[in-house]
């Protein structure tokens, strides 16, 4: 039974950024487009959803705004990468910030945000060198 989607409009509000559980109550009533996707929320691993819903939902936004934009750039570079890895690949993913950039943000993070976007999320998405700057990057949080 599908749920009036007023009803779902209000459970999302108080989900706290959990939407997986409502997807196919929005997909039935038309819904084609999410925004945002917030990564940290439960449920809402950015790599189950682009494999149950990708060809059916397009997704806007999935960068971890809260969890990691205030982390080490490093962090951040890998976070974002994961997210364009995860979401992009065949289309139906539409880069930006999960829902807003967060006062704590360094400006070289927010630089690198869009940096990440311009080099590694235009199609076609290369994920060969999307894995290769994770693992470089990941070098970095070693050392």
């Amino acid at each position: 039974m599908t749920l009036p989607f007023r009803l779902i409009l209000r459970w999302i509000r108080l989900s706290y950024g959990s939407t997986y559980w409502c997807i196919d109550d929005l997909l039935d009533m038309g819904v084609d487009i999410v925004r945002p996707i917030q990564p940290n929320a439960k449920g809402n691993d950015t790599e189950r959803l682009k494999k149950e819903f990708g060809a059916k939902l397009c997704f806007h936004g999935g960068t971890n705004n809260q969890g990691v934009f205030h982390e080490d750039i490093h962090i951040l570079t890998i976070d974002t990468l994961k997210r364009i890895k995860d979401l992009a690949p065949g289309g139906g993913y539409i880069f930006s910030s999960g829902h807003n950039i967060q006062a704590n943000m360094s400006p070289e993070n927010i630089i690198r945000l869009f940096e990440l976007r311009r080099e590694f999320g235009k199609y076609p998405i290369n994920i060969g060198n999307i894995e290769k700057m994770i693992e470089e990057e990941k070098g970095y949080l070693g050392k």
